[in-house]
């Protein structure tokens, strides 16, 4: 039988491998839209009719939205993990605060992936009102965020490790 450690690890390690290879494919949806990603073209393709192009803008929202939940299962998970340990203490204020407290996660990371999962929630669930330029500006944030993010939740498992 599996321990509970080595589920969680295997569920962290899964995400964690995932990432690259989807970051990979978040910057070739991305250059159907130019090299730089540009804003103009990207707005033009949202509202398009055309079943190549709107797979096109669908492939940077799917890659984004599956990128922007992993990151945020990592941080749960490696949460819950180093409260069961007892490295941590439980925060009332959810996992990503609890991190923060934690000092394995700055405040402005925790709200740029905070900001990130709302849109992807927004967009994961078809609400009304998700514009072109939000997706657009979610994935530069991202794309700034995540290395930074990894090297946070690679100290966070180190700790857990330790």
């Amino acid at each position: 039988m599996t321990s509970a450690r080595s589920r969680w690890r295997v569920g962290i390690d899964d995400r964690l491998a995932r990432v690259p290879r989807y970051r990979a494919a978040l910057l070739r949806s991305m250059s159907e839209f130019g090299d730089d990603f540009e804003l103009e073209g990207f707005v033009a393709a949202y509202d398009s009719t055309d079943p190549d192009t709107i797979n096109a803008v669908t492939a940077v929202e799917g890659d984004l939205g599956h990128i922007v939940n992993w990151l945020r299962q990592i941080g749960e998970l490696g949460y819950h993990e180093l409260v069961r340990l007892g490295r941590i203490e439980k925060s009332d204020d959810g996992p990503l605060e609890g991190l923060v407290e934690a000092g394995l996660l700055t405040a402005a990371d925790r709200s740029r992936l905070t900001d990130l999962v709302t849109l992807r929630n927004r967009l994961q669930h078809d609400y009304p009102g998700v514009t072109p330029v939000q997706i657009h500006a979610a994935v530069g944030l991202l794309l700034e965020t995540l290395p930074r993010l990894i090297e946070r939740y690679v100290a966070m498992i180190e700790r857990i490790d330790a």
